[in-house]
């Protein structure tokens, strides 16, 4: 929605589905809303004729992932381990008839989607006929349920098995982002133009296991 280029505002509703998930957890419902606020082009600021944007915006939502690495992750799984012996001597000891199988894998029926939960504040602006414009960002995300796989997984060896995919890791991330362009037609031949940014993030592991 966008009301006399002035007020801006943004939701979105996703719904997203998953085959790699237990039936309890296949769907779930990620919102999100954005808004602006052109500044520039209220009245109080008509008058300043160097100014044409200067725009603040946010945004706060959800979005889902079930990049699980793998499918059918909530089962458990067996292999044939071939037959058993009989003797413990011998150069060829007789085996057993009957074969024998291992769990090959743990499975977890408790998984869920990984959700990050993401915030953006920012300003854009523009000046001087757009020649000198930029942006700046101020970026947070919290990260849950991040899934983490058997061999990273806290278990003895003695455990007997690979432990299950489970969702226990937490990450906190933040930062900002600053960009300036200049843009400036010389004449009919040449024009002059540049660009600099300028990043700085960093992460947290809160919880893995």
């Amino acid at each position: 929605y966008n009301y006399d280029n002035r007020y801006m505002l943004d939701v979105v509703a996703n719904y997203y589905g998953t085959s790699v998930l237990l039936e309890g957890d296949k769907f779930r419902f990620y919102p999100a809303v954005s808004a602006g606020w052109n500044i520039a082009n209220e009245a109080f600021l008509e008058d300043v004729s160097q100014l044409d944007m200067l725009k603040l915006r946010a945004s706060y939502g959800q979005i889902g992932d079930d990049n699980v690495n793998g499918r059918w992750l909530y089962m458990d799984t067996w292999n044939n381990g071939g037959s058993y012996r009989q003797a413990l001597t011998g150069v060829d000891p007789a085996k057993s008839p009957y074969s024998w199988w291992q769990q090959s894998q743990l499975g977890n029926k408790n998984l869920q989607w990984e959700v990050a939960t993401k915030l953006d504040i920012a300003a854009d602006f523009a000046l001087f006929g757009g020649v000198i414009s930029g942006s700046f960002d101020y970026f947070k995300e919290k990260r849950s349920d991040i899934l983490v796989t058997g061999d990273k997984r806290a278990v003895p060896s003695y455990f007997g098995a690979s432990a299950p995919v489970a969702n226990l890791g937490k990450v906190d991330s933040q930062g900002f982002e600053f960009d300036v362009r200049w843009n400036k037609q010389l004449n009919r031949d040449w024009r002059l133009w540049g660009n600099a940014s300028l990043t700085h993030a960093t992460s947290k592991i809160k919880e893995a296991d």
